[in-house]
């Protein structure tokens, strides 16, 4: 909350910052009133959950905030008259640009960003969700969980790209890993080998997610288990005895004639 109270005050909304660059730990244990070695664990523990998120140089940014701020700003340099001289306009706008990444600011207003915020509303969505359901399934399955799924990693670049996809739907995949032994780590490694075990960045490759959805790592049914197949077993093993005992039969008739 004191982080939250010092972002809405900063020169750019919704960013730790001490006057126009990264703060540091230190500073803000001065402000908050603590030891630095507690504020750079509780930092550990919030960027660990996702809390927070990062810009360039590691400064710690509120989605929400910087958003509703570079909004609100726009608005008011709209309805602003006169303005500041267009270069110095320019230079603020490419700072924020740098600071936000992939957020409002690459937008050219914010009715645009709004509009682009609706029409990819799940895959904007989709890392956090995704997220929380991996690590239910996985701690239901004995599977690893994972911590985080980082802004602009490739971890991120994937799920995107996969959300993206038509037909995408991470409870179907998961309910088809749940169904192979394979997957989950129930089938013996080969002499020598290492037991497999199914990974979240591993199901997300979109080359092994083509192959988990068209079920290629489902158990196969034996061919001595499928309907019918004992009965033919019984009709070949009395065929079989049969046809030992007619050429034992001639075998001893050859023998006493010779």
């Amino acid at each position: 909350m004191r982080m939250l109270s010092i972002m809405a005050k900063s020169k750019i909304v919704g960013f730790m910052l001490d006057g126009e660059s990264k703060m540091e730990s230190k500073t803000l244990a001065k402000l908050v009133g603590e030891e630095v070695g507690v504020v750079d664990s509780l930092l550990a523990e919030l960027k660990l959950h996702n809390v927070y998120s990062q810009g360039d140089g590691g400064i710690i940014f509120n989605r929400r905030m910087a958003r509703t701020g570079y909004i609100s700003e726009v608005r008011a340099e709209s309805g602003r008259k006169g303005g500041r001289p267009k270069s110095k306009m320019k230079a603020k706008e490419e700072k924020k640009r740098k600071l936000l990444s992939a957020s409002a600011s690459e937008y050219a207003s914010a009715s645009e960003y709004a509009s682009e915020i609706k029409k990819n509303h799940i895959i904007s969505n989709a890392p956090t969700t995704i997220f929380d359901k991996w690590n239910s399934f996985a701690g239901s399955h004995g599977l690893t969980k994972i911590t985080e799924i980082e802004k602009g990693s490739s971890r991120e670049v994937h799920l995107r790209k996969l959300a993206a996809k038509k037909g995408f739907n991470f409870d179907s995949l998961l309910e088809t890993v749940g169904k192979s032994p394979f997957l989950l780590g129930q089938t013996e490694p080969k002499p020598g080998g290492v037991r497999f075990f199914a990974t979240f960045d591993w199901i997300i490759n979109k080359t092994n997610y083509q192959k988990v959805i068209e079920g290629n790592y489902l158990d196969r049914t034996p061919e001595d288990e499928k309907p019918g197949a004992w009965i033919k077993m019984m009709e070949e093993k009395e065929e079989k005895e049969r046809r030992e005992k007619l050429e034992g039969k001639n075998g001893k008739n050859d023998q006493e004639d010779f």
